[in-house]
């Protein structure tokens, strides 16, 4: 009678315990990070709101350096 392949499972209690714990740094860490990216983007566009509409004053030059003839 041909016997398949016998597998022998070894738990280390101590280790089973451990990952649970683990998964939930783990997920902790993740959380942490999308706060802190959260919280980079909200103060990039409230810096963003303070600044001078940079795009408008480089038209409005252009406009002028056109009718100069500079550009």
């Amino acid at each position: 009678m041909d016997k398949g392949p016998l597998f022998h499972a070894h738990v280390d209690g101590r280790q089973a315990a451990q990952e649970p714990a683990q998964q939930n740094l783990q997920q902790a860490e993740i959380i942490k990070q999308d706060q802190v990216r959260h919280q980079t983007m909200e103060q990039t566009q409230q810096q963003g709101q303070g600044l001078p509409d940079v795009g408008g004053w480089l038209l409005t030059e252009l406009r002028r350096l056109r009718g100069v003839g500079i550009y």
